[in-house]
């Protein structure tokens, strides 16, 4: 296989009786233009409608069988013990996903349909997770993996058909996990790029849908300056060091234990293909707002005297030892082989860190800081 591409085998020497098939498909949000926005889960759902019949036999097998759509893939997913989720199943399980609209109906695809709007709905029911939703489709022309009621509901049984057909018949990955590899050799993989959408705008006033009114006020701080793939793992180590949400960690620290504003604090990346998405959030309740804000604003702004070399070394440390945890997982962390756009927190990567270059890499994103309220 190529470097994206293909089959993928991760022999897993630590629990040999264990196996894993996963499916990969090249897309998500990142990728969905105008009128396209949340048909990546949709497809997700349609594609596995084919799984169905055999919900009763993974119960009584004991087989873990889902699927999730990223931001820039989508992975439907079975692990179990190898006796039971066998070679033979996993060949017939990877074709039924090839030819999935074989015997799905216009009228499963509109039940289907029905089921993924319900999911929008309850997205928008969780006051922070729609207002983050509307942020990223206001002011960067994109959305999360579930996209716009509109553009879900508009989109045809006759359009998923030909897109299952041209699309879904080639997946980018199979990553398959265990003691011997499985023949998928029947398997023709698609080798496109798909070309990514995301930019930044000034405010455009739109929204998915209206936000759940909240008795809380909601902040988020996303950068303008979209993070570059080469500075990934020193942001990825930055924001750990500043917002990993653990009780220890800087942001967590001034905003509850100091400030008693939120019972949350937290900061996360979003990765869009060849670029990312910095965001830390909070809430607290309306008549603090301000002072929340100024918080926040207050440790963005000085960002470089929360990240000490103190704290720089205790998150290596925790990065070394959950390597070494990860040897020991399941499914030998067959993420790690998905479509590997963004460098790895490896062995190797982690060599080119260094505390001031860390440091350095967070404050030239820091100076481009935006903030988002929810009153």
């Amino acid at each position: 296989m190529n470097q994206k591409t293909g089959y993928f085998f991760v022999k897993n020497t630590h629990h040999k009786k264990l196996t894993s098939l996963n499916i990969i498909y090249h897309t998500g949000p990142a990728y969905e233009s105008r009128g396209r926005r949340g048909i990546a889960h949709l497809m997700e759902h349609m594609i596995t409608k084919c799984i169905d019949k055999y919900q009763a036999r993974f119960t009584r097998d004991c087989i873990i069988f889902n699927a999730l759509t990223s931001t820039n893939y989508i992975k439907v997913y079975f692990n179990g013990i190898a006796e039971k989720l066998t070679p033979e199943l996993k060949q017939q399980l990877v074709k039924e996903l090839l030819s999935s609209f074989k015997e799905l109906t216009p009228e499963d695809y509109k039940h289907e349909q029905d089921v993924v709007l319900q999911e929008i709905s309850d997205d928008f029911n969780s006051p922070d997770d729609g207002f983050l939703s509307n942020i990223l489709y206001n002011y960067y022309n994109i959305t999360l993996p579930l996209g716009t009621p509109k553009d879900v509901s508009n989109f045809t049984y006759e359009q998923a058909k030909e897109l299952a057909e041209t699309f879904f018949s080639k997946p980018a990955q199979i990553i398959e996990c265990g003691d011997e590899p499985t023949d998928f050799s029947f398997v023709e993989y698609n080798t496109k790029e798909p070309f990514p959408s995301l930019i930044w705008y000034k405010e455009r006033n739109r929204k998915v849908m209206e936000e759940v009114p909240s008795n809380k006020c909601i902040i988020y701080a996303m950068n303008r300056k979209l993070i570059k793939k080469t500075d990934y793992i020193f942001m990825k180590v930055g924001l750990l060091m500043l917002a990993n949400g653990a009780p220890d960690c800087p942001f967590y620290d001034e905003i509850r234990n100091k400030h008693s504003l939120s019972y949350y604090a937290y900061g996360d990346l979003i990765n869009f293909d060849k670029t990312s998405l910095m965001y830390l959030t909070a809430s607290t309740d309306k008549e603090n707002s301000e002072e929340l804000k100024t918080v926040m604003m207050d440790i963005c702004r000085n960002v470089k005297n929360y990240l000490t070399k103190e704290r720089y070394d205790t998150i290596i440390d925790m990065l070394t030892t959950k390597r070494k945890l990860n040897k020991y997982s399941n499914w030998s962390n067959v993420d790690e082989h998905i479509l590997p756009m963004f460098p790895k927190l490896t062995k190797k990567s982690m060599a080119l860190l260094s505390y001031d270059r860390v440091v350095g890499t967070m404050e030239k994103y820091f100076y481009s800081l935006e903030f988002y309220t929810q009153e």
